[in-house]
């Protein structure tokens, strides 16, 4: 079973799942759990209906008794914990956290560099150094994406602001003022390969 990554914290755990099967696999196991699956069964585009159907198996592989609810165009899980979910190419995510959190992975592409002036800045690029500058523009664009899916809707990229970033422990410091506070955000933010990963640590 292609289960590429997991991680446990105290507050929530993240598993990634590199799909290898078609999506007749994870239809077939998400009808045998009796999970609904009509949403999955109206998306079109082929690679985003499996990246549907891995990222809810994956789901239940983590939290057997979900049920998918959706609140406010985010998904939640009844009587359970946060969950949010992310994909990119091959690989689906999951996190499962006690409290409201985000979830970004991204595999390098080269159009964040055409679309570098949307989501940040050159301070923020000089502050993250990596092996090179995709990587780079990757792990902002995940620590950011994570961020935005904290709150659901209403946040800019540009408004969150990345502080810091250690690579020894693989947090990034992120600012961003909502309301008249000014609040402060923990995220885990790493490579694996070609690819970049974020979340809220809450």
């Amino acid at each position: 079973m292609p289960l590429s990554y997991y991680r446990s914290h105290d507050s929530c755990e993240v598993a990634l799942w590199s799909i290898e099967e078609d999506i007749e696999f994870f239809r077939s196991a998400l009808l045998r759990e009796q999970f609904p699956i009509s949403k999955g069964e109206d998306i079109n585009h082929p690679e985003q209906a499996i990246q549907w159907f891995a990222s809810r198996f994956l789901l239940l592989q983590s939290h057997p008794a979900a049920i998918d609810f959706y609140i406010n165009r985010k998904p939640h899980l009844y009587n359970g914990p946060k969950i949010s979910f992310s994909h990119s190419g091959k690989t689906v995510g999951v996190l499962l956290s006690k409290h409201d959190s985000g979830l970004d992975i991204q595999y390098f592409d080269e159009k964040l560099k055409r679309i570098k002036p949307k989501f940040t800045t050159n301070k923020e690029t000089g502050l993250i150094r990596t092996g090179s500058k995709i990587a780079s523009l990757s792990l902002i664009w995940s620590v950011k994406e994570a961020i935005f899916k904290l709150y659901g809707t209403g946040v800019p990229f540009l408004s969150i602001n990345i502080v810091s970033y250690d690579p020894i422990r693989k947090i990034a410091i992120a600012k961003l003022e909502r309301g008249k506070s000014m609040i402060t955000h923990s995220v885990q933010a790493h490579f694996i390969g070609d690819m970049s990963l974020a979340y809220v640590l809450e």
